[in-house]
């Protein structure tokens, strides 16, 4: 077996060991999209037992919206050539020497962009006879 489909199948952190059981070392692309994986230590953990692993998806847990994901994840997994669906290139892997990835996956953070719209002019009158109005 060399890849594990498993999007949207509401796996939890309790469940990862099952990746790390037999039959499962020569997986090279896991996808565990839309799950609820919280704990990105653990899921990196797990990962680093899977020695052929060069794909992982795990976009949609909670686990990825942690500061350090990107870089703890390439960082503990070296032979990532897929994270989410996005090549890694070799300036993803570039960090500081004494970055810890595990020092980084404690917290989540949340990023949402709001626009407000301002100073809208009013509407120009409409003249209707000899009488002005204004439309709403």
């Amino acid at each position: 077996m060399s890849e594990c489909w498993a999007a949207a199948s509401e796996i939890r952190d309790s469940a990862l060991h099952l990746l790390a059981g037999n039959g499962t070392s020569n997986l090279r692309s896991v996808d565990l999209e839309d799950n609820n994986l919280y704990d990105l230590a653990a899921v990196l953990r797990t990962m680093t037992e899977l020695r052929h692993l060069v794909a992982l998806h795990l976009k949609g847990n909670p686990c990825s919206t942690c500061h350090g994901y990107k870089g703890a994840s390439l960082q503990m997994l070296p032979h990532l050539e897929y994270l989410d669906n996005v090549e890694v290139w070799s300036v993803d892997r570039e960090l500081p020497p004494d970055y810890n990835a595990l020092d980084h996956v404690t917290s989540g953070t949340l990023l949402f962009q709001c626009f407000r719209l301002m100073g809208l002019p009013q509407p120009l009158p409409e003249k209707m006879g000899n009488k002005v109005t204004r439309t709403a």
